[in-house]
Parts: structure tokens; sequence; C-alpha cells
């Protein structure tokens, strides 16, 4: 609320300072003078609140386009590292069923950074529920402006198998995901959050969706 205020006021203030805010507020002074200095020239009150809003809309709309054309200037900054996805691998006949989900790692930071932590979550094949707590097995450093293939693992309950066997795809499969991770550059704990991101895999041992 404290910051909500203190923002309406300094948007105020740059709206006082434009010109064109000034403009109208003179041709308020101006009318109401002509109205003491001839009576017979009346205006309604409603008449000076219009002029003085008019000007300060105006000027308002000024202070927006000029603070909206500044932050378009302004360099995005890129994130310190990323995660892209690269395949995935969901293995069914076995003792313990699996999912595995490789990603890159990509380091844009002249500093190595140790990455500490990934959790793929809302991976959904069409047709599937989605499973969750897919997380990475080691820590994996990553070497300046270089990239690290990192992989994300755990295994498939009885349901989450059974959901996966109804699935209506062939290989190579398709599946979306969202990933959050955390890497240690020195001291400095660095988070990265993404959504929705696509990625093809295959799916073993469901004779059916074997490609044709």
């Amino acid at each position: 609320m404290k910051n909500a205020v203190s923002n309406l006021l300094l948007y105020t203030k740059l709206i006082i300072r434009k010109w064109v805010f000034w403009i109208f507020a003179a041709l308020d002074i101006v009318a109401l003078i002509a109205q003491l200095l001839y009576p017979p020239f009346r205006l309604p009150q409603l008449a000076f609140f219009l002029i003085i809003l008019v000007g300060f809309f105006w000027a308002g709309y000024q202070v927006y386009r000029d603070t909206a054309a500044h932050l378009q200037s302004q360099p995005i900054k890129p994130s310190p590292y990323e995660l892209l996805p690269v395949s995935f691998d969901i293995v069914i006949r076995q003792e313990i069923p699996q999912i595995k989900v490789w990603l890159y790692a990509v380091n844009h930071q002249s500093k190595e950074l140790v990455l500490q932590s990934v959790d793929v979550t809302d991976f959904r094949l069409s047709g599937s529920p989605c499973l969750d707590k897919i997380s990475l097995s080691d820590e994996t450093p990553v070497p300046p402006r270089q990239s690290r293939q990192v992989l994300c693992r755990r295994h498939l309950i009885e349901g989450e198998v059974n959901a996966i066997k109804n699935i209506q795809q062939r290989n190579p499969a398709n599946a979306t995901f969202s990933a959050a991770s955390r890497a240690l550059v020195g001291r400095k704990h660095l988070p990265y959050k993404t959504l929705s991101l696509s990625v093809n895999g295959w799916i073993s041992g469901i004779p059916r969706l074997s490609r044709d």
C-alpha cells in the first residue's frame, strides 16, 4: 500500500511538470479573470473543472508514453543460465518402471556454476495425468559459457504406469513440462524457473506405441 501511494505521488509530480498541464491551467485562469473583468461572460463551474481535467489526463498520457518508451529502450538482462529440453525416456517393462528426462544446462556467465537441484514438474503426456518431482540425479558443474547435459529421473508407481499404458500417442511421443532449478555461483544462489517446455521422447514396453 505504501509503495502504491508513493508511486501515485511520483506520477502526479511528473504530470504537473508537463507543459500541457499548465496550458490548460492557464486557460482556466484566463477564463476566471475574464469572468471577473466582464461579468456578463459567465462559465459554469463544471467547465472550469473539465478544462483542468483534460489538461491533467493529457499530461498523464504524455508521462505514460515517455515512461513506456524509456522502458522499451532498456536492454533486457539475460538470465545467468537456462534449461533447455533434450528428450525423455519412459520404461514400463522392467522390475522398477521409471521416467528419465534429459536437459541441457546452459551457463551464460563468465564463472563456473554448480547446478544443485532441478525439479521437472507438471510433466504431461497427451491423455495422461501429470508427473511431478522428477529430480536431478547429481549436482552438476557447468563451466563458463558452456553447457552440460543433466538427467532428472524417478520411479513410477503402479497408477502412473497404468495411466501411461492408456495413452493414444505413438513413438516418438511428445510431452510438456515445467522446470525449476537452483544453482550456485561462488556464494550466490541463482534460482531459475521455466514453464511449458515441449520435448519428444520414447515410451518403452508398450508394443502398440511402436512406430509404424
